[in-house]
């Protein structure tokens, strides 16, 4: 796995995760004031070493010229690395999980498409362990 994300590169990769761009370290700025110039560079050039993040060209800004950034992990991947090294053991699994999800159901925007969405992301799930069962049997 990957080295664990700081709060600061968390917090950019999710500004990556929810473009459908690839941005410059500007626009990031951009994205979220709280943040400070020498913050962002420096949080890039980490995920850039950590193999987060990729260079995906190099453009003219004005007279100069900047990286833009492309996310390598997406925060579904991210995530589901982080809970696995975190959580050991299938009873250990199960009780997270479910505290995990009541964690998101409590929230007071959870609607009924929302579970739908999480019953039918198990429905697939479960349905990848029986082909994989079946391949490997």
């Amino acid at each position: 796995m990957k080295k664990h994300l700081s709060s600061r590169e968390f917090d950019i990769m999710c500004i990556l995760w929810n473009s459908d761009k690839a941005l410059t370290a500007s626009e990031v700025l951009e994205q979220d004031s709280s943040f400070k110039t020498v913050t962002v560079q420096t949080c890039m050039k980490k995920l850039l070493e950590n193999g987060y993040v990729k260079v995906s060209e190099i453009i003219q800004v004005g007279k100069s010229f900047a990286r833009t950034y492309l996310p390598l992990i997406s925060a579904e991947e991210y995530l589901s690395s982080r809970f696995a090294s975190q959580v050991s053991g299938a009873q250990r699994k199960i009780s997270f999980s479910k505290g995990m999800i009541a964690a998101l159901l409590n929230g007071e925007d959870t609607d009924e498409k929302v579970i739908d969405e999480l019953e039918e992301f198990l429905k697939e799930q479960k349905d990848l362990l029986k082909n994989n069962k079946k391949e490997n049997d």
